[in-house]
Parts: C-alpha cells; sequence; structure tokens
C-alpha cells in the first residue's frame, strides 16, 4: 500500500511540476494575468499536495521528523492562502470579466485567513472546530468558482474556451464531493481504520488536473505563438494619423469576421500589439488574445504579415 501511495504522489508532483514550469515560462513570454494567476493557482495546489504527501508518509511510518508538522502544515495554509487568492482572479480573466477593486481585497482577505487560523490553532483548544473551519471555507469558495464558472460558460461566445471548460468543470463537480467526503470520513474512527489512506483525492485530482492542462494548454499556445504579441510592437508613430485612422471604418474582404473580430483585425494590420488593442476596445487582453486566434484561423493565415496582405490587399 506504501509504494502504491508513493507512486501516486510522484506522477502528481512530476506532472504538476510541468505544468507550473511551462505556465510560469509562458507568463515570463507574454505577462499575461491570466498566465500570472494560473501559475499561482497549480502552485497553491502542489503546496497543499507537499502536507498531504507528508501525512500519507507519517501514516505508513515512512516518513516522521522533528518538527516537521509544523512545517509542512505552515506551507499547506500557505497554499490553501494562495488558492483563494488565485482561483477567482484567473476564472474572471479567463471569463473575460473585470473584477472591482472591493472583490479583489475581498480574496485577498480570505487569503489570509488560512494562516490566522494556524495561528488561532498553536494558541486555542479548539483545534478541530478550527480545522473544520479552514475545511469549510476552501470548500465554500471552490463551490463559488464551480458554480460561477457553470453559470458564466453560456455567455461565452468563443467555442474554444467552452469546449476547453468542460471536461474541467467535470473534474471539479466529480472531485468536489469526493474530497469533502473523504475529509469528513477520516474523522471517523470506524471509517479511518478501514482507509486508513483515505481516498487520496488530492493527488489524484492534482494529476488529472494537469493532464487536462498539458492536452488544453496546446490551444492556448497557438493563441499566444501565432505572432509576436508584445515585444517590438508599436502603435503608429503619427498619433494624430492614428486617431484619424480610427475613425474610419474598415472594409475589408468578406471571411465571415464578427463586427468586433474586424475591429481587431483592423488595430493589428496598424501594427498594435494585444495590450494595446485590449486598451483601445476596452476588452480583457485575454479576450483580444482570442479575438486574433479566431481572426488567424478564419483568415487562413499565420502572421501579421500574411493577415495584413490577405485582407488589405487581397493577396
Amino acid at each position: 500500500m506504501a509504494h502504491m501511495i508513493f507512486l501516486v504522489h510522484v506522477l502528481a508532483f512530476v506532472f504538476g511540476s510541468i505544468c507550473i514550469l511551462l505556465s510560469a515560462l509562458l507568463y515570463a513570454k507574454d505577462q499575461n494575468r491570466m498566465t500570472k494567476y494560473y501559475t499561482l493557482f497549480l502552485t497553491s495546489l502542489l503546496m497543499i499536495l507537499m502536507e498531504r504527501a507528508f501525512a500519507y508518509y507519517k501514516l505508513a511510518n515512512i516518513l516522521d521528523v522533528k518538527y516537521a508538522d509544523a512545517v509542512f502544515w505552515t506551507i499547506s495554509c500557505l497554499g490553501i492562502g494562495l488558492l483563494i487568492f488565485s482561483l477567482p482572479l484567473f476564472l474572471c480573466e479567463l471569463l473575460g470579466l473585470r473584477p472591482s477593486q472591493g472583490k479583489k481585497l475581498c480574496f485577498s482577505f480570505l487569503a489570509l485567513l488560512p494562516i490566522t487560523a494556524l495561528m488561532l490553532y498553536n494558541i486555542l483548544p479548539y483545534k478541530t472546530l478550527i480545522l473544520n473551519g479552514i475545511d469549510l471555507i476552501l470548500f465554500l469558495l471552490l463551490l463559488y468558482c464551480f458554480c460561477l464558472a457553470v453559470v458564466l460558460r453560456r455567455s461565452v461566445s468563443v467555442p474554444e474556451i467552452k469546449r476547453i471548460l468542460s471536461p474541467f468543470l467535470i473534474l471539479l463537480a466529480v472531485w468536489l464531493p469526493v474530497v469533502f467526503l473523504d475529509f469528513r470520513l477520516q474523522q471517523i474512527p470506524s471509517v479511518q481504520a478501514l482507509l486508513p489512506y483515505g481516498f487520496l483525492s488530492i493527488p489524484i485530482f492534482y494529476t488529472a488536473w494537469n493532464l487536462l492542462t498539458i492536452y488544453f494548454g496546446r490551444s492556448y499556445l497557438k493563441l499566444v505563438l501565432l505572432a509576436p504579441l508584445t515585444g517590438g510592437e508599436q502603435p503608429p508613430e503619427n498619433d494624430a494619423k492614428a486617431e484619424e485612422d480610427q475613425t474610419e471604418p474598415a472594409h475589408f474582404p468578406d471571411f465571415g469576421l464578427t463586427d468586433r473580430e474586424n475591429d481587431v483585425a483592423a488595430l493589428l494590420i496598424k501594427g498594435y500589439s494585444y495590450q494595446k488593442i485590449s486598451q483601445e476596445l476596452f476588452v480583457s487582453l485575454s479576450t483580444a488574445r482570442t479575438h486574433g486566434y479566431n481572426i488567424y484561423k478564419k483568415v487562413g493565415v499565420t502572421n501579421k504579415v500574411e493577415l495584413t496582405n490577405r485582407m488589405k490587399y487581397g493577396k
């Protein structure tokens, strides 16, 4: 049994580390807030997994180091706090929402609760109550994010995002009740004696999530790597001429683009970066990139030079 536990956690750590590294490298390239929050989200899950792995190893008498309990509990609480902060903000970026400053402050405040609870755990005698409180906060946050994604998925106009969201939502729908039961049942002595290691819900979920990330990450990489996005791209030097051009409607051949995609295409041809386009059109950076991906796909080109030749000169 101990060998199976070791294998499950090794797989979870390997796939998790790969996804965190790739996500961090992608953020270093495009400086996208959505990528940043997703990297933090994956890191938070890995931190929580470290504490769970230590608990399983200690239960199997594989590992028992002095003061290790305190160290791994601290890592886990930091991970839970990071999860509470990063997951809602990542979801907002993915769905093209702009969270208010009040919501950001609320998530920041909630992120401090696990560390506060850890300090109270070492001071007050109500240890079980404090642990249940941390679990409840985390479960309610995950439930909130899940419900938000399900409700807003219907309003997403980009088919690719809908297609990517569906398997992740299915995984969450299965995992949420399982992990809740896993934690609750482990507090019953008879069940703990029968299933001392529980359902291994966290490492199995983390492995499945990262496999989906690797599989569907290819679509996002295509979106990001279709053309240079930030480096070396500058708006037109003549600002007055740029403002005049913006007032003129764009007349392009019919490639089946929507009105918004035509707006984005016009700015891409002028040399604007996606960051500048998001500011000009008052949309999120991820939304601007998604429009860009759809434009390249519909027009049948792979870079801005081809896009300009095809749409502006009909080549």
